[in-house]
């Protein structure tokens, strides 16, 4: 049962999950209102200001601080840099298209355990 234990651990424990459990809080707002954003589309790709609505709305329901533009910039960029998003040149600005380099799954799994 130990084997059994130790392979399902192994499984879900990649580094893209790990970096998900790890990241600050406001990378996993940004990832969670990613979802949201594509789960209202309908296609898995979104602008920076989509997912910028949607998030200084989850923040201020939730009671955080609410980040400008440029911090949510900079956070989209840290989670390109981790390879977690494909991210469009900054150059497009708040015009500049997200999408997923994870299976969907993997990122709702990452932040099933989240507070958030």
């Amino acid at each position: 049962m130990h084997d059994v234990d130790d392979a399902l651990k192994e499984m879900f424990s990649s580094a893209k999950i790990v970096a998900i459990h790890n990241a600050p809080l406001q990378e996993k707002l940004f990832l969670r209102c990613l979802l949201s954003v594509f789960s209202k589309s309908g296609i898995e790709e979104a602008t920076l200001s989509d997912i910028w609505r949607q998030h200084s709305s989850l923040c201020r329901l939730q009671g955080f601080t609410v980040p400008s533009v440029g911090q949510l910039s900079s956070i989209c960029d840290s989670l390109g840099s981790c390879r977690l998003l494909v991210v469009e040149p900054s150059r497009l600005g708040m015009q500049r298209r997200i999408r997923l380099n994870l299976n969907h799954d993997d990122l709702v799994f990452g932040l099933k355990d989240s507070s958030i």
